[in-house]
């Protein structure tokens, strides 16, 4: 059978000078996202048995690496008899291409979602992972939703040949029939037909509506509640900090005076000292929300220009996609969405990594960035020397230790056998559990 070809009133393809400047800018921001996306499976691989959230964090890592490399291989996956330069596929590619495309960015936001609830439960409802842990039913969900129900959609789209070359992004394989401007159902459309697509396409726009409002709304939730908490613990910082010390109150009537002028001291010292002096408490719980508000960020700006493309292109007829899709201004939609929509993986690879980058900044203030995130991709944590009190790497403590050791025994020219064998005995015992205290720590990573 002969290839199907675009109708009259269908839109034609992108010219040269229009569809090579996007390739180029996709081929960039997809390779960026999927090494963003591969650091952090790296990273997050060796803690999946015992953190939910890094469960998470690796399935919706997957998600975004599967879809750059179908940003960097559909252009060349499309039909040939499109007509565009370096396509060398055909229908049944494009169909392959564009089942792991569509499934993919479903999977990254269902991902998000259930990041954003992860997130929802642990600052506000103060959840630990023994409660993940006594509660499965919540990962079970988020896995069959995000894997399960995806690829069934998508199979069924791929058995109905409802994934074909967009009319709108040419060399994009998502939901549409074939031959261009086809209308009959029965007659001109040899692919799918306009029922099946209208659909797909419903069906598609309630996961990503609901699961994204769910998603953003469990962030503000989060936000809300720092915000709240934040601001009850300054105005309670604030008021001990002006209140008299228990011996001044014995006596406050004789010291009037003293006791007005120390209230107005100490008043002045909060008022620009509050907003610095923060409890270390404070600090991870807003450390945490700030994870938690950054990953929404960058889903945001990964589904808002897809949102605007496709909206756009519900609204226009085939005869008027024509005269609309080379126009300046659409044009410049569809460079920021190739710029934009392929970059969550390179994008949530620095909001991952940003609490560990801030510790080994303070660690090492004079060390530039590249080596720094050198250290943090290689999963090298700085720890705190307990001889001279400096933070120093964990690859260089051992070597650090043994000439503070030396030189102790130099000055006491005392022999140190057992000291040094109740150091061996301490640096094999096992790590000590974590506290409660440092679990906000450990949930922003």
């Amino acid at each position: 059978m002969s290839s199907p070809t675009p109708t009259e009133d269908a839109p034609q393809i992108m010219d040269e000078a229009h569809y090579i400047p996007l390739m180029v800018i996709g081929t960039l921001t997809s390779t960026l996202s999927l090494l963003g996306s591969l650091c952090i499976i790296y990273m997050v691989s060796r803690d999946t048995r015992t953190k939910i959230v890094h469960r998470i964090l690796f399935g919706m890592s997957v998600a975004d690496c599967l879809t750059s490399a179908c940003f960097l291989l559909m252009p060349y996956l499309i039909p040939s008899y499109i007509g565009l330069p370096g396509a060398v596929g055909s229908h049944a590619s494009c169909s392959a291409i564009g089942f792991f495309f569509l499934a993919s960015n479903k999977m990254g936001c269902i991902y998000n979602a259930f990041l954003s609830m992860y997130y929802y439960l642990v600052v506000v409802r103060n959840w630990r992972e023994h409660d993940f842990r006594n509660r499965p039913q919540l990962e079970i969900v988020c896995h069959t939703c995000a894997i399960v129900t995806i690829v069934a959609i998508e199979t069924t789209a791929v058995a109905t040949q409802s994934i074909n070359p967009s009319p709108m992004q040419n060399n994009l394989c998502i939901y549409a029939v074939s031959p261009w401007g086809c209308n009959n159902d029965n007659d001109e459309c040899s692919r799918s037909n306009r029922t099946t697509l209208t659909i797909f396409l419903a069906i598609s726009g309630v996961l990503y509506v609901s699961f994204s409002v769910a998603g953003f709304a469990c962030t503000v939730l989060v936000w809300l509640h720092v915000r709240t908490t934040l601001k009850r613990s300054g105005q309670y910082r604030f008021e001990n900090s002006i209140r008299p010390p228990a011996e001044e109150s014995s006596t406050i009537l004789h010291r009037m005076s003293s006791v007005a002028n120390d209230t107005l001291r100490r008043i002045s010292m909060t008022a620009s000292s509050t907003a610095s002096s923060e409890d270390p408490n404070d600090a991870k719980i807003r450390q945490v929300a700030m994870q938690a508000i950054l990953y929404s960020l960058v889903c945001f700006q990964t589904i808002i220009w897809p949102l605007i493309v496709v909206t756009i292109s519900s609204a226009l007829t085939d005869a008027d996609m024509e005269e609309v899709k080379l126009t300046p201004g659409f044009y410049v939609l569809k460079v920021m969405f190739w710029i934009c929509y392929p970059l969550q993986g390179f994008l949530n690879f620095f909001v991952f990594t940003r609490p560990k980058v801030k510790r080994w900044r303070e660690v090492e203030p004079n060390k530039s960035c590249l080596w720094i995130f050198r250290q943090v991709v290689a999963c090298k944590t700085p720890t705190t020397n307990r001889y001279t009190g400096s933070r120093i790497s964990t690859k260089h403590s051992r070597q650090f230790k043994v000439p503070v050791e030396q030189s102790k025994q130099q000055q006491q020219q005392q022999p140190q056998q057992s000291s040094e064998q109740e150091e061996e005995e301490e640096e094999e015992k096992p790590q000590q559990p974590q506290s409660e205290e440092d679990a906000y720590e450990d949930d922003a990573n």
